[in-house]
């Protein structure tokens, strides 16, 4: 009996099968790709029709739109009578499309013309209806391309937004839209936002001001979105005992806060030459033992400790002209630091910091007018010279201790004379005028 050859597919056969399913999962992927991005593109387009919807409702019973506060809430309630017209604002559906970047796959909402009007950018990946991919904004008249948006093209933008950090009133101003690579000017307290017993003294990153500060209508330069929160300062405070004066308190460059008037002075400068603003001079490193006093006595004997049990100014001729022998570089470091001069919650400010100081003034061709006309009133104090005892250049230098060493014998002190800003090197011994600023 023969047997009956079975037919099978050929290698050839086998590869051209392999190639059709192959190329019809790749249709299928690209196909399911396509559907979801466009169902995103819808979803998009429905968030604003949506919102376009809440928020008319919402200005027809409050004769405004949203702050950026309310807005932030999450929901859409009406401020007058409580009615909720949007329960949840949606987010951007993710990830981005098309030419759209993560930045700009955010609904970011921007109040304008004092709630009269507002603008929610939003990108879509591909062209929907007669609005081209790109960069979109919804506003009360409905969607269109963005003012800063060209042939459809994505440019990424950032929001920054403020917080008013507990203030007791006052209104928070609007947000901003940053554009990448282009500088954007930060709000000032133009809603003037006010918190009782405090002072305004600008934004920062964090809520608890640790985070980087910006003054008031300063620019900011970084490509990224962020919430802006007020900075408050207690508006006085009492000096660190046996120094019983009560300060006040003035804002400084990036959101600082520091004391109105150098320790130990009578009142604020008045003039950069006012005596009576000179206040104490301080040896770098010790505390506030009478020594600071400009009246106090001399002495040429040396400390072998951190507290030399007297109110005496220790003169200190030679090297390494400090009043202390050995030396101690961890004293003023921080504000529970050793031997800290200023009051609960303050300390010596560091070089960075004084020197951001001095790139805040103004130049008017004489440094010493310019360091009085600054937010701090700096006075020409002069300095109690380590050699003698004796006071110089009083009236005609500005002579300020921060709290850094500079890795040799010297500590960093603050310069100001009628030519020239600076910081510089100075012997320990010295007596300077010390400035705090808020921890």
């Amino acid at each position: 009996m023969s047997k009956q050859k079975q037919k099978a597919f050929t290698l050839i056969e086998l590869l051209v099968v392999i190639a059709i399913i192959g190329i019809l999962a790749t249709l299928a992927v690209v196909a399911l790709q396509q559907a979801r991005q466009n169902a995103r593109d819808s979803k998009r387009m429905a968030d604003m029709k949506q919102l376009q919807t809440a928020l008319e409702l919402f200005f027809n019973e409050n004769g405004r739109y949203p702050t950026t506060e309310e807005w932030n809430s999450g929901s859409i309630v009406s401020s007058s009578t409580g009615e909720t017209f949007m329960y949840s604002i949606p987010s951007a559906p993710t990830p981005a499309d098309g030419d759209c970047l993560e930045a700009s796959n955010t609904y970011t909402y921007i109040p304008q013309d004092n709630g009269a009007s507002y603008t929610i950018d939003f990108c879509t990946g591909k062209q929907v209806s007669d609005l081209p991919a790109g960069v979109l904004c919804l506003t009360p008249g409905g969607m269109k391309v963005c003012d800063d948006q060209t042939g459809g093209e994505s440019v990424a933008t950032y929001s920054v937004v403020y917080n008013s950090n507990s203030a007791t009133g006052g209104t928070v101003p609007d947000s901003q839209i940053k554009t990448q690579d282009i500088d954007l000017i930060l709000q000032t307290n133009s809603g003037g936002l006010f918190k009782t017993g405090f002072i305004f003294a600008g934004w920062n990153t964090l809520s608890d001001g640790s985070g980087v500060g910006y003054s008031p209508g300063s620019n900011y330069t970084e490509n990224n979105a962020l919430v802006l929160y007020a900075v408050w300062c207690e508006d006085s405070v009492v000096g660190k005992s046996p120094d019983s004066q009560v300060y006040g308190v003035v804002s400084g460059s990036n959101a600082t806060c520091w004391l109105d008037r150098n320790l130990g002075a009578i009142r604020v400068a008045t003039a950069y030459n006012d005596s009576q603003s000179y206040g104490y001079v301080y040896q770098w490193g010790r505390s506030s033992d009478g020594h600071q006093i400009r009246t106090s006595g001399s002495t040429s004997t040396l400390s072998s400790t951190d507290n030399p049990g007297h109110s005496n100014f220790i003169l200190a001729p030679g090297y390494a002209y400090d009043w202390r022998n050995p030396q101690n570089n961890s004293l003023w470091q921080g504000e529970s630091g050793i031997n800290n001069p200023c009051p609960s919650g303050w300390r010596v400010p560091t070089k960075a910091e004084l020197e951001n100081e001095i790139i805040s003034w103004s130049n008017s061709g004489n440094r010493l007018i310019d360091a009085f006309n600054s937010s701090l009133k700096w006075p020409s104090a002069g300095l109690r010279s380590s050699n003698d005892g004796n006071f110089y250049n009083l009236g005609s230098y500005v002579s300020v201790w921060s709290s850094d060493v500079d890795g040799g014998i010297d500590s960093q002190v603050m310069i100001v004379n009628s030519s020239n800003a600076f910081c510089s090197i100075g012997h320990r011994a010295g007596g300077l005028s010390v400035r705090c600023i808020k921890d």
